[in-house]
């Protein structure tokens, strides 16, 4: 069995995951502990014990691959070389092997460059595609999810993994987004939740379990930085309520530098941001005026001049877009 599930594996395409071949023991539970045993060994112990068998009549239908392999083609390659059976099988384990080594560095690659999951979505950093083993990293992430892609289907995910627009269908319901600085991994039907939180005007506001944080503080100085998560806004600007949300489709700002109201999702588009990343957008909102895009940009109807007599500083973390 081992060494035809191998050498089915090798014919349809697979990495190294699939010349671990069979598992006596799975993730699961589930133990094959005649996985070592070869038919004729089997058959011989039924005999001498008496034991009588069923036979599947199917078992001799070439129609399978995996019967033409145990009836055509392994009996071939043995005529080449007698012991291909058991090279596949020690092809297997040593395959097994490497994949022992390439789960510790899985683990630490995960942690690393998987932003955010969960049942229905996956968002990976960007820079994780350039790390050796991604391949066999991607399987594993996908395969977690029990979908089934192809090594075509994995090369053209990290063909693609610089695109920051579009859409990649993958495989059992899911498709692949480019967003700014990730990949964003949806099953269909799955909707971007919609943020629409309160914030303290004076100190620390935690969002989404801590993945959010906010922080209002008067100053004393006003520094002009490059810093897009940390705003200074004149303070006669900020009424309360003030309003952490995702953007909605009506949303209109001045952007800082501009005169002119334009469309928040289109001046998003304008700069760059995949439809994802513009459906995903934060605004902070006092009243009801935008007065900030965090970590884009500001709007001009707040911004610090020479009349401004109270400076507030607003800093913006985002630890994980919880999608």
């Amino acid at each position: 069995d081992q060494a035809e599930t191998l050498m089915m594996r090798i014919i349809r395409g697979c990495g190294i995951r699939g010349l671990a071949g069979v598992q006596e023991i799975r993730d699961d539970g589930v133990i094959r502990p005649l996985l070592g045993v070869t038919k004729k060994e089997l058959l011989c112990f039924l005999q001498s014990s008496g034991i009588r068998w069923h036979e599947d009549y199917t078992n001799n239908d070439t129609a399978f691959l995996r019967n033409n392999i145990r009836h055509n083609v392994l009996p071939f390659l043995e005529t080449l070389n007698p012991a291909i059976r058991e090279h596949l099988i020690a092809l297997g384990k040593s395959a097994a092997d490497v994949m022992n080594i390439i789960e510790t560095q899985y683990v630490q690659w995960k942690a690393k460059y998987v932003l955010d999951e969960g049942e229905s979505h996956i968002e990976l950093c960007r820079d994780g595609f350039s790390e050796i083993g991604v391949s066999e990293y991607m399987v594993r992430v996908l395969c977690d999810r029990d979908i089934q892609c192809s090594n075509k289907n994995i090369a053209k995910i990290i063909g693609n993994c610089c695109a920051t627009s579009g859409r990649f269908l993958i495989a059992n319901g899911w498709s692949m987004y480019g967003a700014r600085s990730s990949l964003i991994f949806l099953k269909d039907g799955f909707r971007i939740p919609v943020v629409n939180e309160t914030i303290a005007c004076q100190g620390e506001t935690k969002l989404n379990n801590g993945h959010i944080r906010i922080i209002i503080q008067y100053s004393d100085v006003f520094e002009r930085n490059d810093d897009k998560n940390t705003a200074y806004i004149d303070s006669a600007f900020l009424k309360d309520p003030l309003v952490l949300r995702t953007v909605e489709p009506l949303d209109c700002f001045v952007p800082l530098g501009r005169r002119n109201e334009v469309l928040v999702l289109s001046f998003l588009e304008s700069q760059g941001y995949s439809k994802i990343d513009r459906e995903r957008m934060f605004v902070l909102v006092s009243v009801r005026n935008i007065v900030w895009i965090p970590g884009v940009r500001l709007s001009d109807c707040v911004k610090v001049t020479d009349s401004t007599k109270s400076v507030t500083k607003i800093s913006f973390q985002l630890h994980a877009h919880i999608l």
